[in-house]
């Protein structure tokens, strides 16, 4: 019954989000967007050759899309409301790890219908790539706090680590993650609770570190 009203939930949403998709302009940091990856695709040097403020892998991502489909921007707007409307299932089963079914139904109802989920994603905007990748992060962290399977942990920095070459801000979601490790260290009776700590950690920033490196490499290319 939760599947079925999942699946419900994931087309209502879907529809919301594609709904007259292709029928409005380019928003003003869409054609800057589209410009820098169109740039991208012939060959030129994010940073030295081309000059803006975000970060790689977003324009990477709409660039792939260029690549593959043509360079039209509803492409990565159907991308971005794909991952939109996928960011819900995550919230299901971030809901359905923490809680119950139930709680995972009512928080992936409450995300589908959030207005600036809506709005974000039916434009090419980092917003919902940020949030997509920060919740792959914190659902990982939830199923290696329940499960207890330091590989979640390596997976949580990772993800934090792109959504962070999606948009600065997604750092953020990697400074949650190390608060609660701290948080859920210190609220159980366990033993060498410092090494547990410092593991995790360790685990997490290599996650992070793998995530970052090509735009780490990127960037001291340039």
């Amino acid at each position: 019954m939760h599947i079925v009203t999942l699946s419900i939930l994931f087309v209502f949403g879907m529809s919301l989000r594609l709904w007259n998709i292709s029928s409005f302009g380019l928003f003003y940091d869409e054609a800057i967007f589209a410009y820098v990856a169109s740039d991208i695709l012939r060959g030129k040097i994010i940073y030295l050759e081309i000059v803006d403020n975000k970060m790689p892998y977003f324009y990477f991502t709409i660039a792939f899309s260029f690549f593959l489909f043509g360079k039209s921007i509803i492409y990565p707007r159907l991308l971005t409301a794909f991952l939109s409307t996928f960011t819900l299932v995550l919230v299901y089963f971030i809901g359905k790890e923490l809680y119950d079914k139930k709680v995972g139904i009512l928080a992936a109802g409450m995300y589908v219908l959030d207005p600036l989920s809506i709005y974000w994603s039916r434009y090419t905007m980092t917003e919902p790539y940020v949030t997509f990748f920060s919740t792959i992060a914190i659902f990982a962290y939830v199923l290696s706090r329940n499960r207890k399977k330091t590989g979640y942990i390596f997976l949580a920095g990772l993800f934090a680590g792109v959504s962070f070459f999606m948009k600065q801000l997604g750092i953020l979601t990697f400074l949650m993650i190390i608060v609660c490790i701290f948080i859920d260290s210190f609220r159980k009776e366990i033993r060498n609770k410092k090494k547990i700590i410092i593991k995790q950690v360790l685990i997490s920033l290599l996650g992070i570190t793998v995530a970052m490196l090509p735009g780490f490499i990127l960037f001291m290319g340039t």
